[in-house]
């Protein structure tokens, strides 16, 4: 194996003839509040992330990206070095890029996480298309933010770019042990991709089978196949984002295939309760006219998907933002704005129902959050300084901690 390494280590350099460069991608943000209710008890946090891409040569490329974000540090002084904060890396991905016979083929080997649906990496590496997910969605842990669910552990994948249209397909497998239970996984996905004018679709449909070397009587065996799982996912921008368009995100993760299935494997008496909490539902129609862009969101967003988001905190819930964009301050492009959102916690989209039959009723707003958010973006120095005061006027009525918090994040591209 170290031998085999060795060899496509050595080839990738020797193709590459000294033709090397490198992309960086980097974000910081901290966050400000006050955890306490009546009393001023500031807090902070950071969150971080770097990636990166070197290309040897013609063919190979090698990605990396890693992430961490610190626990709330408080008003009484610390040293750096008893903060606690929590590491992650991300992705490490080989990659051998080849056109051939009118497509291009991708071949990759990674560990972590690869491409997940609705991160939007795929057809930006495919088709260079830029980002078109949703500001509630955005993250500074890492490029993937908004993810519909994930390709990680490790594994390889194949993507097949064909010439005659702007079309992709292709395919994922992998291995892990860190989703429903202690057993391995292995995942096999198929994968679609198309970029035209009015329209950029990623789309992914696969299955996870957990499996032991011991059956449901602990006989040993070579593999015993112990529960199946299906998981889809759909991210698409329709219509033109310079005008009018609609975003929609939508897509479940571990859906039994059999019932009665357990969440912790095929001995456990808890039975697996899919619901629509569990599924991923955004849908953003957007209007812009010159400088000034209006969306209104719906969202069901499950907790696990939250983890990564610093706007969004309950699981379902309806935003409505205003943007004016291009104003030229002190040299630098300024877009200012501000998002109203309204989420319930510890309901979904299907208590909506409340809202349309018998309006604002007892059933949502003892679990309603309002919260406005203004926020002001800076372009410049090839990156974006990013301004956000969230204030969740709910929690300030209530005298709950981090009623108000400010988010100061910059990112940038070399």
């Amino acid at each position: 194996m170290k031998k085999l390494a060795a060899l496509i280590f050595a080839t990738a350099i020797s193709s590459s003839a000294f033709a090397l460069s490198f992309n960086f991608n980097h974000g910081l943000m901290a966050t400000m509040t006050s955890t306490g209710g009546k009393s001023f008890e500031p807090a902070a946090q950071l969150d971080g992330f770097c990636s990166g891409q070197l290309n040897l040569g013609k063919y190979f490329t090698l990605r990396g990206e890693f992430s961490f974000r610190t626990d709330y540090f408080g008003k009484d002084p610390e040293p750096v070095e008893d903060i606690d904060a929590t590491f992650n890396l991300n992705e490490v991905s080989f990659n051998f890029i080849r056109p051939f016979a009118g497509v291009t083929h991708s071949f990759s080997l990674f560990a972590g996480t690869f491409e997940p649906v609705g991160s939007g990496l795929l057809l930006q590496r495919q088709f260079g298309v830029k980002s078109f997910g949703s500001r509630l969605t955005e993250s500074y842990l890492g490029q993937k933010s908004g993810n519909i669910y994930d390709f990680f552990g490790y594994g390889g994948a194949y993507t097949a770019r064909f010439g005659f249209a702007p079309i992709c397909a292709g395919f994922v497998i992998c291995s892990n042990d860190k989703n429903l239970g202690d057993n391995d996984q292995i995942v096999g996905n198929l994968r679609l991709a198309l970029s035209y004018r009015y329209l950029q679709l990623e789309a992914s449909a696969g299955c996870g089978m957990y499996f032991d070397n011991k059956d449901s009587n602990g006989n040993k065996c070579i593999i015993y196949i112990d529960s199946s799982y299906l998981h889809a996912g759909v991210d698409m921008l329709l219509g033109d984002r310079d005008n009018i368009s609609v975003l929609l995100q939508c897509g479940f993760d571990n859906y039994p295939i059999k019932e009665g299935l357990s969440v912790t494997g095929g001995d456990s008496n808890k039975e697996t309760d899919f619901d629509i909490e569990d599924c991923y539902v955004l849908v953003e129609p957007r209007v812009k006219h010159k400088n000034v862009t209006l969306s209104t969101t719906v969202f069901n967003i499950p907790d696990k998907r939250r983890e990564k988001l610093y706007l969004i905190e309950n699981a379902a819930g309806i935003a409505q933002k205003i943007e004016v964009n291009a104003v030229n301050l002190w040299g630098a492009d300024v877009s200012v704005g501000a998002i109203g959102m309204l989420s319930f916690s510890g309901k979904d989209l299907t208590d909506f129902k409340y809202l349309v039959n018998g309006g604002y009723t007892d059933e949502l707003k003892d679990f309603a959050y309002l919260k406005i958010c203004p926020y002001i973006d800076m372009h410049f120095m090839k990156g974006t300084f990013k301004t956000v005061c969230q204030i969740n006027t709910t929690k300030l009525k209530n005298s709950e901690g981090q009623a108000i918090k400010l988010n100061m994040g910059y990112s940038f591209r070399l």
